[in-house]
């Protein structure tokens, strides 16, 4: 594992990495559905701040623009696509696209979906669409499931699989990954190494200090943020009482996991 030095070469530490999921104008039970008006005071905020978005793979590219930014979405949703892309195309920005291989086109089934309300995800025609103005589209395994409660073949699996899939549909490269749920520790992330990604995306529960360019934490925003709210956040080392809220917040995705494990056996890849 590279020391922190090799780190800060490979991954600056002034970048900052917000993590959205939907941006959907239906409600839902729990906060991570941002409503498209919402998101487009995040982005005039970004914008009138002087932030411009980069990807992973610009990181290799020189010179990075002075306030640069990574906005992630989590799990590929079609609400991306269709409310998300046009509005931060509207200011020139660009974003990463986690997509779930194994549900491209379908419903999230994969998820608890409290109050009965599913959301689609991105087909691979509409990836390819993201691809073309400039995304990027990273891997979010197969099914979605937690991957330290799964032994060490079913991780590589959910990982390479994932990524040989979106390869093979995208015809390009994929090398960063969010792992579901934030869940990583030793033995995921060197799988995760060993099967070719070069970043990958942990959440805020493992802290905030960036040792690790395959565990880089994401600074979570929920559909109550407002676009001046985003100012904390960018800011979060220097603001105690707001880490402690977000990570307070992202605590209950966890049962999700273990929700999955009880009574989601379909999820179960076959031999």
């Amino acid at each position: 594992m590279p020391d922190s030095s090799d780190q800060e070469k490979l991954f600056p530490s002034d970048i900052p990495i917000l993590m959205y999921h939907k941006i959907d104008p239906r409600n839902e039970v729990g906060i991570n559905a941002v409503s498209p008006e919402r998101f487009r005071s995040h982005i005039q905020w970004l914008h009138s701040h002087g932030y411009e978005t980069v990807t992973f793979s610009d990181l290799d590219k020189t010179p990075l623009p002075e306030k640069p930014v990574i906005l992630t979405f989590d799990d590929g949703y079609l609400s991306v696509y269709k409310h998300a892309l046009p509005i931060m195309h509207e200011y020139g920005m660009r974003g990463v696209v986690y997509a779930i291989s194994g549900f491209l086109g379908r419903h999230n089934t994969w998820d608890v979906n409290l109050g009965g309300i599913t959301f689609l995800h991105l087909h691979a025609d509409a990836l390819k669409e993201l691809q073309e103005f400039g995304w990027e589209i990273g891997a979010h395994t197969v099914t979605h499931r937690g991957l330290t409660l799964l032994k060490a073949d079913e991780i590589r699996r959910e990982l390479k699989e994932s990524k040989q899939l979106l390869e093979s549909r995208l015809g390009r490269s994929v090398n960063s990954v969010a792992y579901p749920f934030g869940l990583c520790n030793e033995e995921v992330r060197n799988i995760a190494d060993e099967v070719g990604f070069k970043h990958g995306c942990v959440c805020l529960r493992h802290g905030l200090e960036i040792s690790d360019i395959l565990m880089l934490p994401r600074i979570p925003v929920y559909q109550f943020d407002r676009g001046a709210q985003l100012q904390k956040k960018l800011n979060l080392k220097s603001s105690d009482l707001e880490y402690f809220k977000l990570r307070m917040l992202s605590y209950p995705a966890v049962f999700t996991p273990w929700y999955q494990k009880m009574f989601k056996h379909e999820l179960v890849l076959d031999p």
